[in-house]
């Protein structure tokens, strides 16, 4: 259990800082003991060792909450960069334009 718990704060301070690609790592390590307690979880009948279990699920329940809402931040960046790409692209032409006849006009002068 003190394994699980020491990779659930791993998880939880990688969230934190923000590196996803310690905290994808560390969910393939965490995996197995996830599969295993899923299945064998309910038998456990030593009171402390559910109530170690119950806290680390809540904690994972909050680091998955917090990567959920992280990931819609981003998404919402990254519509937002989208939006304005597109913005941009439409205007472009209209600058570069500009910038050629005033080329032009110094030229000619």
């Amino acid at each position: 259990m003190g394994a699980l718990e020491d990779l659930g704060a791993q998880e939880e301070a990688s969230v934190t800082a923000g590196d996803f690609e310690s905290v994808a790592r560390l969910q393939v390590r965490v995996a197995p003991l996830v599969a295993y307690l899923g299945t064998h979880g309910p038998a456990v009948a030593d009171v402390e060792l559910r109530r170690r279990l119950s806290f680390w699920l809540e904690r994972r329940g909050r680091t998955l909450e917090r990567m959920g809402e992280q990931i819609a931040a981003t998404r919402a960046r990254l519509d937002q960069l989208g939006a304005n790409r597109g913005r941009l692209t439409r205007v472009l032409p209209a600058y570069q334009l500009r910038r050629e006849t005033s080329r032009r006009l110094r030229v000619a002068v």
